[in-house]
């Protein structure tokens, strides 16, 4: 509830960027790449709930200053601590901890790894708070650790469950927990994805999210710019649970894909 109140209070503000990261992406971090959390967790023994990295610009330091002074103002009920960081070296470090999230899977141990299949999905700011609890309830019911980071200033999540995809009972959470994350995120008017286009994993919801004539529409388009269909497969259009399924990884080995 306070994480979706800091949202509603600091838009007004127009911060230039509104960036958050949770306790789960942290203390991975902190296990497997302590430098990158180093000034986050100073003086710290446990990682935060949630942490808001919000920045301000302006035409001069003052005008900068005073807007990070009402944002202290707004936050003094909500927020358990509030870091000022005018020096471009210490910027630099506190933002390491958000830049570093995309490599929480290559670096968490065992077979477990973050898996990107709900990584974009996106709420109206207003149902953030919303968003957030039923997010949490889902994960904690299939008994899943995850990591959340994202964009704050437009309500769009980058979240990734713990998961070996070895593990038949693992490999079936996949669609279980995609199943409800979709459900929850179309029911308080958000999008399955708003950065990273659909793919296989999105495209069996795709009805879910548009009308019967758009989704035609889209295979119109299709056929005009890819007749013989060999441009992503599968993808956007003529896809299927069954299909998506049967493709899905068996593993999650980071050393194979790179090659």
């Amino acid at each position: 509830k306070k994480a979706g109140d800091v949202v509603n209070k600091i838009l007004p503000l127009k911060p230039s960027a509104f960036e958050l990261v949770d306790k789960f992406l942290i203390q991975t971090l902190s296990a497997t790449k302590p430098e990158m959390v180093k000034t986050v967790m100073a003086g710290r023994k446990e990682a935060p709930a949630l942490v808001y990295f919000i920045e301000f610009e302006g035409e001069t330091p003052e005008e900068v200053k005073n807007q990070a002074n009402q944002a202290k103002k707004l936050l003094a009920n909500l927020a358990v601590d509030l870091k000022e960081a005018y020096d471009p070296q210490e910027q630099d470090m506190l933002w390491q901890a958000r830049r570093s999230a995309a490599i929480v899977a290559e670096n968490a141990p065992g077979k477990k790894k973050s898996l990107p299949f709900i990584e974009d999905t996106v709420v109206p700011t207003d149902k953030l708070a919303d968003y957030f609890i039923g997010l949490y309830k889902i994960l904690q019911k299939y008994g899943t650790e995850f990591s959340v980071w994202g964009h704050a200033g437009n309500g769009n999540l980058h979240l990734q469950p713990f998961l070996d995809l070895s593990d038949p009972q693992d490999a079936e959470k996949v669609w279980k927990i995609a199943e409800e994350v979709y459900t929850l995120a179309l029911s308080l008017g958000g999008a399955l994805s708003a950065e990273h286009n659909d793919g296989l994993m999105r495209t069996p919801f795709l009805n879910r999210q548009f009308s019967e004539p758009m989704l035609k529409l889209f295979t119109q388009v299709k056929k005009v710019f890819d007749p013989q269909g060999i441009f992503n497969p599968h993808k956007k259009v003529g896809g299927s649970a069954e299909f998506s399924q049967s493709h899905m990884r068996s593993e999650y080995n980071l050393e194979i894909a790179h090659k």
